[in-house]
């Protein structure tokens, strides 16, 4: 039969060295036939006399069969004959797209599994009689997951189900070693980790023996991987593959004449895989592994020729990787199977993906150019018409040379002459492979450098919304640009892709919050000592790093990175500036380590005398303005004697000179400058005398001149950063106590200090109190500074 087939073709058949041709020929017979029976049902002649049982699977023109279980949506509401045409005419409209419905039998994560002694459940689609029934499920009958593993006397050598056997043969070259597969021996191998995982689901089950025997003389490219090494720990991503064999035709395909050439071919090739390849491999191990979803995916891609190391134009191919489950050396193991050549799904499956990547590439709001190495653009969608002119070599006759007869570099010329720039994008995205990307901001000069192409400086591209820029700064739009490197399927040789996304609008939008967050810094400073806000920022800047570790490592994983990516922006300064968010002690963690003790410092304590009369005869905005008007001559008095002000309650008003705001480093060198207690204390004593000065200047609300009590006092107190809400800078101990009776203890218009502070004074002429009475402290000998002698002496010094 087979050799009347080939004589009746015109083809001369070896039985031994041709029975893959054989068979090709035999389904090309079938398809023919199928061919001439749509014709039929098509033009109404008749139905065909052959059954489809004769003739096997129908088939596509492609070559591939319409499987079972695809059903489209069929309207019930009409009439049978209006209603049977609408389904025809469904089933054309996905059909020809390869939307193709998953069959019954297709489970994946076992679903449908059902217990050994359940009754079998058919889908009414493929019980006996139905049109769409397949001839090999109505002989076997029951459930297809439970003689999925059965081993009877009907199916001795199968290992698979007939109804995934019969979908592979119309889908894959894997169908035809389905069926040679030895189902007993693979029962008898050991299972992989991996392998159990699938346990129930729809995935096919092959030997290597059953590989070898149906696909080494194949001349479709057929490569077959394994996982081996497995720990649980590695990502979909991680997993690594090991190639165990390989047909002739596929050793051909990648120039190659060994397995172990391949082998160590795909080593190279995976540490060193495109963006693109990583993502795709990420995905279907994702969508194997983790989904258990064991259907065949396709990818179309580009094969630059057989011959090693050398790029040549490419041919569009696609790729089928099929999982599945591999008995070898006594172990079943998951692998994947590449037909690196398969059929398409339909005539015009690869134009049509041709086609829309185009259009995408058009429509896209991103302007997108594909330069030469050399400078040369060789393609450009409509935006970057608008940005570049019209250039392209796809767009015009002619393109520009210069007087030495060269091609004008556009390449460079979108860098505005900036070598370092153009070498570093150059190292990163050719040498390196990776992506470049940098905010660049883009005028006329960089875009349309050549003499007289743009006439006019009114083109919207070079004239971008005011940011602030400085007299003499040229105009122009901000662009984020990226720049990565592939291979031209037209011959070969390296193109770089340059990718332009206006960002004029963000970029200006940030700069205002640049600004806003500057200000709120600024006013940050003022609560917050500047050796905390300094440890925040490097907490912060800390975190950043972490948290981009994290991400390039895979989540903590020690992950290899798969490419490069260099990303530079010229207006992230987010790492300069505290927010109030920011000071927010979240942990007791951050609260410790801002937390310190500050050995030797001054601590001011001043309050308004008769304050409580002053507020009840007056109104609250009056009050408002007294306080604000004494509080803001207070602050000025701060900021010219050094003096840190830790903040006001009520008519109370409390700040301190000595912090050590630089870590102990700090203290060694006030040490060295002099800056000991002795100068803190001194220093707090003349800024009290000028508040006493500045408050003279305050009258209340009924005219009368201010009077305050100023309590002063000296040691060790507490630090740190305390509250989420409204955070807060706190000075805790019993200092801050002291301090605070001595201002409450005081006299109208004098300075009142305990002894600690007028003993590192004693060059003023301090007043002794007699004693007054100290809560929790008893009686104790206090001193007032003296009048007038006092302030000569300190205007002395």
């Amino acid at each position: 039969m087979r050799r009347a087939i080939a004589t009746a073709l015109g083809k001369k058949v070896d039985s031994v060295g041709d029975a893959e041709r054989i068979r090709e020929l035999e389904e090309e017979v079938a398809r023919l036939r199928l061919d001439l029976e749509a014709r039929h049902q098509r033009d109404g002649s008749g139905n065909p006399s052959t059954s489809s049982r004769d003739v096997g699977p129908p088939t596509r023109p492609g070559g591939l069969a319409k499987p079972e279980g695809f059903r489209s949506c069929r309207p019930s509401e009409k009439n049978p004959a209006d209603s049977h045409a609408d389904s025809l005419q469904l089933d054309n409209y996905y059909y020809k797209r390869g939307v193709l419905a998953r069959p019954q039998w297709a489970t994946k994560r076992g679903a449908n599994r059902q217990a050994p002694d359940s009754p079998p459940s058919t889908p009414s689609s493929s019980a006996p009689g139905s049109p769409r029934a397949s001839p090999r499920a109505v002989a076997g009958g029951g459930s297809p997951l439970k003689r999925l593993f059965s081993i009877g006397a009907k199916s001795a050598r199968r290992a698979n189900p007939p109804e995934l056997v019969d979908h592979y043969l119309k889908i894959s070259l894997l169908g035809r070693v389905m069926e040679q597969t030895d189902s007993a021996r693979f029962a008898r191998a050991a299972k992989h980790a991996l392998a159990e995982r699938f346990e129930g689901c729809s995935i096919p089950r092959v030997t290597l023996g059953a590989v070898e025997k149906v696909l080494q003389k194949s001349t479709k490219p057929v490569t077959l991987r394994v996982i081996r090494s497995y720990s649980g720990d590695e990502t979909w991503a991680d997993l690594e593959f090991d190639t165990v064999w390989a047909n002739a035709a596929g050793l051909a395909h990648w120039g190659l004449d060994s397995l172990q050439k391949l082998v160590d071919f795909s080593d190279q090739r995976g540490a060193k895989k495109a963006r693109f390849v990583t993502h795709i491999l990420e995905a279907c191990n994702q969508m194997a592994l983790e989904d258990l979803d064991a259907q065949p995916t396709r990818h179309m891609y580009y094969h630059y020729g057989s011959k090693a190391g050398v790029m040549a134009e490419a041919s569009v191919l696609i790729l089928q990787v099929s999982p599945l489950l591999v008995e070898t050396d006594g172990v079943v193991n998951f692998g994947l199977l590449y037909e690196h050549d398969a059929h398409q799904k339909y005539s015009r499956e690869v134009m049509d993906v041709v086609t829309r990547s185009h259009a995408v590439f058009r429509y896209t709001e991103t302007a997108l150019t594909i330069f030469t190495t050399c400078g040369i653009m060789l393609q450009q969608n409509p935006l970057s018409c608008t940005l570049f002119g019209i250039v392209a070599s796809e767009n015009t006759m002619y393109s520009d040379f210069d007087a030495e007869g060269k091609p004008v570099n556009r390449l460079l010329a979108l860098f505005g002459g900036n070598s370092v720039l153009y070498q570093d994008m150059w190292n990163v995205a050719v040498t390196q492979g990776g992506v470049w990307s940098k905010r660049m901001r883009l005028g006329k000069r960089h875009l349309r450098p050549l003499e007289g192409q743009c006439l006019t400086d009114r083109s919207s591209f070079v004239v971008g919304e005011s940011d602030g820029e400085e007299d003499g700064e040229e105009r122009g739009t901000w662009f984020l640009v990226s720049f990565t490197k592939f291979s031209d399927p037209s011959d070969g040789n390296t193109a770089i892709f340059c990718e332009m996304k206006n960002i004029h609008k963000v970029v200006l939008q940030e700069r205002r919050l640049l600004d806003a967050r500057r200000k709120e810094h600024e006013l940050l400073q003022s609560m917050i000592p500047s050796h905390i806000i300094q440890h925040l920022l490097e907490q912060k800047r800390e975190e950043r790093e972490e948290r981009e570790r994290l991400q390039e490592s895979g989540g903590g994983l020690d992950r290899r990175p798969s490419f490069v990516r260099k990303v530079s922006f010229s207006s992230d300064d987010s790492d300069r500036f505290l927010d109030i968010s920011e000071i927010r002690m979240r942990s007791d963690q951050r609260v410790r380590a801002v937390a310190e003790l500050q050995p030797d410092v001054t601590v001011f304590f001043a309050d308004i005398a008769g304050f409580t009369k002053i507020a009840s005869k007056a109104t609250p905005g009056d009050v408002m303005i007294m306080l604000n008007r004494l509080f803001t001559l207070f602050d000025e008095c701060c900021e010219y004697h050094n003096v840190f002000k830790v903040e006001t309650i009520g008519d109370s008003y409390m700040c301190v000179s000595g912090l050590n705001t630089n870590g102990d480093g700090d203290r060694e060198r006030q040490a060295e400058m002099g800056l000991t207690a002795h100068h803190h204390a001194s220093r707090m004593v003349y800024f009290a005398r000028d508040v006493l000065l500045a408050t003279g200047e305050v009258t209340d609300p009924h005219g009368h001149p201010l009077e305050i009590r100023i309590g002063l006092h000296s040691g060790d107190v507490m630090s740190g950063v305390v509250g989420r809400k409204m955070p807060r800078f706190c000075l805790f101990g019993d200092t801050v106590n002291v301090a605070s009776r001595m201002e409450s203890t005081g006299r109208t218009g004098r300075v009142h200090a305990s002894p600690a502070t007028a003993a590192l004074t004693d060059q003023l002429e301090w007043e002794p109190t007699g004693g007054v009475e100290v809560k929790g402290k008893g009686a104790m000998e206090t001193f007032l500074l003296s009048d007038s002698s006092s302030w000569r002496s300190m205007e002395a010094d």
